[in-house]
């Protein structure tokens, strides 16, 4: 909480450690001490950046969108990292080039600590991706990829 003497104002902010989400609540301070809410909101941090991600993958931005998956805060913490992570490999596998492999392996392993080949999924759009990533790979990432696809079978 912030008191501003000179507005006569209360400012209250809650946030859970290790997140970006938080609550915050302004208020005017009365001359009886009563507090009168004047505006209040709260910030989703994780939905408007993977919302931002997505928008910037969809719209073949890869690269932009990498940079700002990199920029996320609290990276373990984040809601859905596994959903943004397979975007990524889709992305990726739609653009068909080792570097886009390697921008998304960056990615999973900021957000998740995994390679975005071992990320936990079935869906297929996503094991579809690790087929166009083992063709490009160097040849021990590949093995390795065309294990984790064969698992799923």
């Amino acid at each position: 909480a912030m008191y501003e003497q000179a507005d006569s104002t209360l400012e209250v902010i809650s946030q859970l450690p290790f997140t970006a989400e938080y609550t915050y609540a302004w208020y005017t301070i009365g001359a009886d001490w009563k507090l009168t809410l004047f505006q209040e909101g709260e910030s989703d941090y994780y939905g408007s950046i993977a919302s931002e991600v997505e928008a910037l993958l969809k719209s073949g931005e890869f690269q932009e969108a990498h940079f700002r998956a990199m920029e996320i805060m609290y990276p373990g913490s984040m809601p859905d990292a596994a959903g943004l992570c397979e975007l990524f490999a889709v992305s990726a596998a739609e653009l068909g080039t080792l570097e886009a492999f390697q921008m998304a392996e960056d990615v999973s392993l900021n957000l998740l600590g995994v390679p975005v080949y071992q990320i936990d999924s079935d869906s297929p759009d996503y094991l579809a991706s690790l087929e166009v990533y083992a063709a490009v790979a160097p040849e021990g990432t590949a093995e390795l990829i065309i294990e984790r696809t064969v698992v799923h079978e």
